[in-house]
């Protein structure tokens, strides 16, 4: 909270809250969701009308009711205090951690059998873009809304209370799926793609598969247009490069290749 600056360090082991926090229970001197702390948070509600009321997290919030977390009774408690709040016009935030062996499930179907999903007016998913990569820190988030506009966008934490986009998950992904296309090319081909693109940022222009030979012409050997030819289709075919078609009044027809928008690795367009 303190990043947020919505705390303040007094000394080393003494922190205040900031406006616009008007109540903090720490874990030290938390509440539960039975019926003395329900009373106490709608007090505090009552108090405040029109505040945000953040929960966290539902499973600790109803842990010592003796509740099975995966039955729809576990709602119930919840579901008192949003019907004791009613009157005070609070617009509740609930965090809900999926288990380990549920992470990869939306927060809202993991949570289908506890009925969270179908109370929640509005619910937000995050979770690892690649979670097999455990050095990819970027996190998708997406979300889900009653009369609202979905969002599905990839973001990164750099630094604490900080976050960077990176753009919409769709385009992410295929950049992802790119990559994975791309690690695994024989070694003639990851040199075709390597001069398609060193080709595009020093002239800006597609190259032809007459160039690719002249320049490869060691490694390609005899019929190295055909060769390079080849390559360059099956680079297209794998979406790795975009294959151009154009009429020459004295060539008749010729093509070329460039790299897909957005596909030039990062350390080359930082250059």
């Amino acid at each position: 909270m303190v990043p947020n600056g919505l705390m303040v360090r007094k000394d080393l082991d003494n922190y205040k809250t900031c406006d616009p926090v008007v109540k903090l229970y720490t874990r030290e001197h938390g509440l539960h969701l039975d019926e003395a702390g329900i009373e106490k948070i709608t007090a505090d509600c009552e108090a405040n009308p029109g505040a945000v009321l953040v929960l966290d997290a539902f499973l600790s919030l109803i842990q010592p009711l003796g509740l099975d977390s995966d039955s729809e009774g576990a709602v119930e408690p919840l579901q008192n205090l949003l019907e004791s709040i009613a009157p005070f016009n609070i617009t509740t935030v609930l965090l809900h951690h999926s288990s380990k062996s549920r992470a990869h499930e939306r927060a809202s179907n993991a949570a289908a059998g506890r009925g969270l999903g179908r109370m929640a007016s509005h619910v937000v998913n995050l979770h690892w873009l690649n979670p097999d990569n455990k050095e990819d820190q970027r996190v998708r988030l997406t979300t889900e809304g009653r009369s609202s506009r979905s969002v599905d966008c990839v973001i990164e934490q750099v630094d604490r209370a900080i976050w960077s986009m990176h753009g919409d998950s769709s385009t992410i992904s295929e950049q992802l799926d790119l990559s994975k296309v791309r690690a695994k090319l024989s070694e003639r081909h990851s040199n075709v793609l390597s001069l398609v693109e060193q080709h595009w940022m020093l002239t800006d222009r597609a190259i032809e598969p007459g160039e690719v030979a002249e320049q490869m012409a060691e490694e390609l050997g005899n019929n190295a247009r055909q060769k390079a030819l080849q390559a360059l289709d099956a680079l297209a075919n794998k979406r790795l490069v975009e294959k151009l078609t154009r009429s020459d009044h004295k060539r008749g027809k010729v093509v070329s290749f460039q790299p897909l928008k957005g596909q030039l690795p990062e350390s080359w367009r930082c250059a």
